[in-house]
């Protein structure tokens, strides 16, 4: 994800760091929260859970050259120096609308965990799939135990890219390998039983 510290050069391939200028322009914006770390993606999406940040938002990142090529490549648009952002109503959002695992398992996928957006910011750089989809979105999609699915929005006006929603389906080959795992053990331990048994029987008989 981020850089675990703010003066370590590790960044996740992809995004760019914000310059001195562009914190200082924002600074008097109490709306706007830069993340420097992992930490403060996860602050932020706990806080606007539960209420303490209403209308913010977090900026994650530029979108460098490379990355933008690929967007560019598979969808036509150029996205090149693009803000990515979350914001804490659209993390209520994606709650609320994916978040109950009874709702989403009837639909054939897995109810979105906190976890799951803090990771938004590596679904967009190292995506497996993206595609265009109406209304100025992007579909980005990873396999992370499951097909997880950033539904973005493109704003030219403002050169951003910011979570929409998320869902995620099932992982299918996962849940058939963990299936047959516990069917191989029950038939595991039901011929143990079974020979337990007999063996008991044979000391039996054999005491008699």
């Amino acid at each position: 994800m981020l850089e675990k510290n703010v003066d370590d050069d590790k960044k996740l391939k992809g995004l760019e760091r914000y310059s001195a200028r562009d914190i200082e322009n924002w600074k008097e914006n109490e709306k706007i929260i830069v993340a420097k770390s992992d930490s403060d993606v996860e602050d932020f999406i706990k806080n606007s859970l539960n209420g303490n940040i209403k209308f913010g938002e977090m900026r994650l990142g530029r979108i460098d050259n490379g990355l933008a090529q690929r967007i560019l490549n598979e969808t036509g648009v150029n996205l090149s120096g693009y803000s990515l952002l979350v914001r804490a109503d659209d993390v209520r959002h994606v709650f609320n609308k994916h978040g109950s695992s009874k709702d989403e398992n009837s639909r054939g996928q897995q109810a979105i965990t906190a976890r799951d957006i803090e990771i938004f910011p590596e679904v967009i750089a190292d995506f497996d799939l993206v595609r265009k989809g109406e209304n100025n979105t992007l579909l980005f999609t990873k396999e992370v135990s499951g097909k997880l699915t950033a539904v973005s929005i493109y704003a030219n006006g403002r050169r951003s890219l910011s979570l929409k929603t998320m869902y995620k389906r099932i992982d299918r080959s996962a849940t058939q390998a963990a299936n047959a795992k516990r069917s191989r053990q029950t038939s595991k331990n039901d011929l143990g039983g079974t020979s337990d048994n007999k063996i008991q029987t044979s000391n039996k008989k054999s005491q008699e």
